[in-house]
């Protein structure tokens, strides 16, 4: 990435109590269309040598890291046992995605193509759920029979009669043929797989543009009785950015599962009824069980799996890979207070306080990537009041802080949280009953899934010692810092440990 600039400012002073301060910078790079040009003006009037009122305004412009650009990598191998990895990809500089649609004849999702491991090789074809079955069973067909023999051992069969049962019943599924008129195909981000999508909202991806912000700002800073120092800003923010990497490649399911489980009941009944009627003890209803039971669980598999991706029109597009990459987000507007103040209690200490509030950190109608709403991964109110003493003659130094921070969602790629996830097949707490993810986490939680939490409520305490040492003219300083003194355990981003005490030393020496 090759980028260049030029930056001029200017600094007036028409009158004693009146500054006014100019700038502006433009860029350009080789990976974004077009030019940026950044004004800033500030305006600073000081009615006394101690007080100070601005008013200022900034536009300024950032380039999506080079990641976000030429990022390739596989995020998450054979996603929930599907087979099927997500790969995170940067967004093509000057180019985005666009989607092949030249399916029009056969495709179950307007002119769309797909492409899938179970058929095709690397080819695109018509979106076609239906036409996936016997691929699908040819790859994953070992792995359904065992999980269907494990069902029914839970149930109490024998091991024996359970896997001849789970053969039967897979290997009745394996000669169906079905037609798209028998079963029909849906399309889905993985990320949500019930909510269904229509043609008209899988689009283009747009190459990324440059994040922007204009920022307003009202502020007074001022000294009041020789002891207390204020700094008051007032804001308005309006942001263009981008947001984290996100699922942008819908993947294909049948469309109906009570359909599904019609087109494969009567033959894996009629495969798996001989062998149930033959094992002794069993009465006419635990037959009937344990036979709806194995078309429950295939219909269940069937209807979860993915059986293809409607991905991008590009060669290196793999047939097994849903994809995941950058975009640029939609303009929101975001306002704030900060509050900074501090009072020498007396000559050695010092007393502060801070606060900052933002009126937002979730923007309902912007995509954050995933279908969820973009959010500012931040909370609303966080604040720290302090204590600092120093004594210069002897060289001690000592720092009490308690900090604040309240709770807060998040959304950054796959860590997002009040959302429940699925549990891939093998996963501590997966379920063969039906599970689905939905917006909000269920209370309780649902059987088979996970849900991450919002980043909680956190109120923290750090500390400091320092000693000064003259050592030959020369200073050594000595501290000894502890970050959450009374290990107050909180998570600070969902899917990362509970932090506890830090105690860190360091020894200085200026020569």
């Amino acid at each position: 990435m090759t980028e260049y600039g030029g930056y001029i400012q200017s600094s007036t002073k028409p009158v004693k109590q009146i500054e006014l301060l100019l700038a502006a910078r433009a860029d350009a790079n080789n990976v974004i269309e077009g030019q940026f040009f950044s004004p800033r003006a500030a305006l600073i009037f000081k009615p006394t040598d101690n007080q100070s009122i601005r008013f200022s305004f900034n536009r300024a412009f950032s380039t999506p890291g080079n990641f976000s650009f030429f990022l390739d990598l596989i995020q998450t191998p054979n996603i929930g046992g599907s087979g099927f990895d997500l790969r995170a990809r940067g967004n093509p500089p000057k180019q985005g995605f666009t989607f092949n649609r030249s399916c029009a004849q056969g495709s179950q999702f307007g002119d769309f193509c797909m492409k899938s491991q179970y058929s095709g090789g690397n080819n695109y074809l018509p979106v076609s759920a239906a036409a996936m079955l016997p691929g699908f069973l040819a790859g994953a067909g070992s792995a359904i029979q065992a999980g269907v023999a494990a069902s029914l051992r839970a149930n109490g069969l024998p091991d024996q009669a359970a896997q001849a049962i789970a053969a039967a019943a897979v290997n009745a599924v394996r000669p169906l043929r079905p037609t798209d008129a028998q079963l029909s195909s849906r399309a889905a981000y993985l990320s949500s797989g019930t909510v269904n999508l229509t043609p008209s909202q899988v689009t283009s991806i747009d190459p990324l543009r440059a994040a922007f912000s204009n920022t307003f700002e009202v502020g007074w800073k001022g000294i009041v009785g020789n002891k207390f120092r204020f700094d008051v800003a007032a804001w308005g923010q309006e942001r263009a950015d981008y947001s984290p990497a996100g699922i942008a490649t819908p993947s294909v399911f049948f469309g109906n599962p009570a359909a599904v489980g019609g087109f494969i009941a009567p033959s894996i009944q009629g495969a798996i009824l001989p062998i149930l009627q033959n094992i002794p003890g069993l009465t006419p209803a635990q037959i009937t069980q344990l036979a709806g039971g194995v078309v429950t669980g295939l219909t269940t598999t069937l209807a979860s799996a993915p059986m293809g991706v409607i991905t991008f029109d590009d060669a290196n597009a793999p047939a097994n890979a849903v994809i995941a990459t950058y975009r640029s987000t939609s303009k929101v507007w975001v306002r704030g207070l900060d509050l900074a103040m501090d009072a020498a209690a007396t000559d050695r200490i010092t007393l502060d306080v801070a606060f900052s509030y933002q009126s937002r950190n979730t923007f309902q109608g912007v995509d954050g990537g995933n279908s969820l709403p973009l959010m500012a991964n931040s909370p609303s109110s966080r604040g720290s009041m302090g204590m600092r003493y120093k004594n210069e003659s002897n060289g001690i130094g000592f720092d009490l802080r308690g900090r604040y921070s309240e709770a807060y969602p998040v959304n950054s790629g796959v860590y997002a949280t009040g959302y429940s996830f699925p549990l891939g097949a093998g996963q501590a707490g997966a379920s063969t009953s039906a599970v689905t993810g939905s917006p909000g986490c269920a209370s309780p939680q649902r059987a088979g899934t996970f849900c991450y939490e919002d980043v909680p409520e956190a109120f923290l305490v750090d500390a400091q010692l320092s000693k000064r040492f003259e050592l030959g003219g020369q200073r050594l300083l000595w501290s000894l810092n502890a970050t959450n003194l009374f290990d107050n355990r909180v998570r600070t981003f969902p899917g990362v440990p509970e932090m506890g005490r830090m105690v860190m030393t360091r020894i200085q020496y200026s020569f």
